[in-house]
Order: C-alpha cells, then structure tokens, then sequence
C-alpha cells in the first residue's frame, strides 16, 4: 500500500515538474519575442516576432520528431508484454 502511494506521489510531482518546464519554455518563448522586437527596428518588429516564432516551432517539431522516432518500438514492445501477462493469468 505504501508503494502505491509512494508511486502515486512520484507521478504527480513529475506531472507538476512538467508544467513547471511548459511554462518555463512559454516565458522564455515570450521573452524572446519582447527582446526581439525591442532590438528590432519599427518597420521590422511584426517581421521580427514571426521570425522567433518559426524558430521556436520548428525547434519544437524537431524534438518531438526526435521523441518519436525515438519510442517508435515501445508500443509494440509493450503490446507483447501485455499479451504475455493476460496469457499467463488466465492460465492460473
């Protein structure tokens, strides 16, 4: 039972770590587009914000292609393990 709720407790403190990462990336994202616009002349500063934008989109596509193709097996390695252990309970 102890487990449990020590398990139960890890999940929720690593759910809170990454909200904590989300809106620490969202800030710095905001920030980066202040700081562009501020260093950026007046016809350039839309121009400026759509730049970091698209830079910050495709540094997060990049990762989460890396993310996939990185567990791309882990569903099928998983399935068989799940199927291995409903086969052996139903056994017993």
């Amino acid at each position: 039972m102890g487990g449990a709720l020590a398990g139960e407790r890890h999940a929720r403190d690593l759910g809170f770590g990454a909200l904590i990462g989300i809106l620490a990336m969202a800030g710095a994202l905001v920030l980066a587009v202040v700081a562009a616009r501020a260093l950026a002349p007046a016809a350039w500063k839309e121009t400026a914000s759509l730049v970091v934008t698209t830079v910050a989109a495709c540094a997060a596509a990049g990762v989460w292609w890396l993310g996939i193709e990185r567990n791309a097996d882990v569903v099928e390695q998983n399935r068989e393990r799940m199927i291995d252990v409903m086969s052996k309970s139903s056994d017993a």
